[in-house]
């Protein structure tokens, strides 16, 4: 129950990239910021509990607004980091809201159309300048969409 929201998250990227409407570069970002952002409550827990210098609150949320967020949660809960202080989880909860909010605009057709228009556009940049063809199929996959 404590996981939910991050496990909904999951679910509901691996089934966007499923159906073809996001590229697997998006749950990968997802995926890299999340085990960051746990990484990152691990030591901050750390520095905590030997009174050592802090990672900065401000970066907390930065990594959980730029995707870090399901792996935040896990953190929160599994380090039992974070979770008490009211400041810090409005904040929290906010860029939970921010991103997620993003996340559903790319579903909407403007989002998609900027998707494709300018996020796409880098595809085909790195893969004219790719020679390699297994290169470019690992590439292709990273930021095409599922075909």
């Amino acid at each position: 129950m404590k996981y939910s929201p991050a496990l909904v998250c999951i679910i509901a990227l691996c089934a966007s990239y499923l159906m073809g409407y996001t590229p697997l570069i998006i749950s990968v970002c997802y995926l890299a910021l999340s085990l960051l952002t746990i990484l990152f409550y691990a030591i901050d827990k750390s520095a905590a509990r030997n009174d050592k210098s802090r990672i900065p609150e401000a970066n907390l949320h930065l990594l959980a607004l730029f995707s870090g967020w399901p792996g935040a949660i896990i953190a929160q809960q599994l380090f039992r980091h974070k979770t008490i202080k009211p400041g810090f989880r409005h904040v929290f909860w906010g860029t939970v809201i921010i991103n997620s909010g993003a996340l559903i605009w790319i579903h909407t057709n403007y989002g998609s159309q900027y998707l494709i228009t300018y996020v796409f556009r880098a595809e085909e940049i790195i893969l004219a300048e790719i020679n390699n063809p297994t290169a470019q199929s690992i590439l292709f996959r990273l930021l095409g969409y599922h075909s």
